[in-house]
């Protein structure tokens, strides 16, 4: 949206922010994986190819939105395809001419891609828009590894896996186009210089793997991003093991103890006795950031009523209560604030706990209260 130099500090930032974590991880027994879900091009003007596909298809378009085009009568892809190669706008018009064929039209010609039993192959009528015969390539079907493998280094990678396997969808429109760099997207809040083209800054993504689990010598140069996890990495998605729920807490003071229990994921039952009273509440997490957390819970609470309180009398009564509290993480350090209200009144607690790797923790509440504890 700002120019060049814009996207420039933002990759300076980035890379600043990953080199803070590697440094962080140094030494430490954590696998690192990241990764981006698409590349970034630069852009020298902006183009609306939603609008170059209704004039195109005039009467027959059903829906245009980037990249498809979804026609009344599919009969009718090629006519458009073909009007649409010679729009401004448009770099390439991709459309389904029978079982096992895509063809594409661009203002130099046609390309063709068919599908076999051995993989997938490449014709050109007229000029070769992505210069595979510059690399080899000489008309032969190649499995999408194998495009892969042959393309990586180049400025179309795998453009027959990318359109054909996307084409394969019958949810996709009945014409795919494509804009190429120096082409930006118009979209409704900036352009975009992202998810557009076929080119390599467009497509091709840094992967970053680091850590004890991960041989980096064993996994090539170049693979398809959806094959990252589980021919890659040698994890199964559907196998993963999941945190079944929050660690558990149990403090103690001159004051009271506290117990916080977890029986799942984003659950707790808590409660609490102190010279105050006692309360049992329990809370469910509404949002969660990279280092804060919100919850809100119901329970039950022992407190002096507002008569006893002002006669300095004891005794107290047992009433609904509701919270609400909010964590902050900052490393080993935890700042937690809590309101909970009763019948009795609004009472808050702001704390701030320690909590060590082998278990043990120590809490400070405001004012004056320390609290040691364990979490398991």
């Amino acid at each position: 949206m700002f120019g060049t130099q814009s996207q420039q500090a933002s990759i300076i930032q980035l890379d600043h922010f990953i080199g803070n974590l590697m440094r962080q991880m140094t030494g430490k027994q954590f696998n690192l994986v990241i990764y981006a879900d698409h590349g970034m091009s630069d852009f020298q003007f902006i183009v609306d190819p939603d609008r170059a596909m209704a004039q195109a298809a005039a009467g027959y378009a059903l829906l245009c939105c980037y990249p498809n085009l979804y026609l009344r009568d599919p009969a009718r892809a090629e006519q458009v395809a073909t009007e649409l190669a010679g729009s401004d706008e448009i770099d390439f018009a991709f459309y389904r001419s029978g079982p096992g064929l895509v063809i594409g039209v661009h203002a130099g010609g046609k390309v063709l891609f068919s599908a076999g039993p051995a993989g997938i192959a490449f014709e050109h009528e007229g000029k070769d828009p992505f210069g595979y015969s510059d690399l080899g390539y000489a008309g032969e079907p190649l499995s999408d590894q194998s495009w892969l493998d042959l393309t990586a280094g180049a400025s179309y990678p795998a453009v027959p896996v990318q359109i054909f396997r996307y084409m394969e969808s019958p949810l996709s429109g009945d014409i795919v186009v494509v804009i190429d760099p120096p082409k930006g997207l118009l979209t409704p809040t900036c352009p975009a210089g992202c998810h557009t083209g076929l080119t390599d800054s467009s497509v091709t993504v840094p992967v970053l793997l680091v850590g004890p689990d991960i041989d980096c010598k064993a996994i090539d140069d170049h693979f398809w991003l959806h094959t990252l996890y589980r021919d890659v990495l040698q994890i199964d998605p559907s196998q993963l093991s999941a945190v079944d729920r929050e660690p558990h807490y149990a403090t103690v003071s001159s004051r009271g103890i506290s117990l916080a229990v977890s029986p799942a994921r984003q659950l707790y039952v808590r409660a609490n006795v102190n010279d105050e009273g006692w309360d049992v509440l329990g809370e469910v997490s509404i949002a969660r950031t990279f280092n804060t957390r919100a919850w809100v819970g119901a329970g039950i609470a022992a407190r002096p009523t507002l008569e006893d309180a002002a006669a300095k009398t004891p005794g107290s009564s047992i009433q609904a209560a509701l919270s609400a509290r909010a964590e902050v993480f900052l490393g080993p350090l935890v700042l937690d604030w809590q309101n909970t209200l009763t019948s009795a009144g609004r009472s808050s607690r702001v704390s701030i706990r320690c909590e060590f790797k082998s278990g043990s923790l120590v809490e400070w509440v405001h004012p004056s209260q320390l609290r040691l504890g364990i979490m398991w």
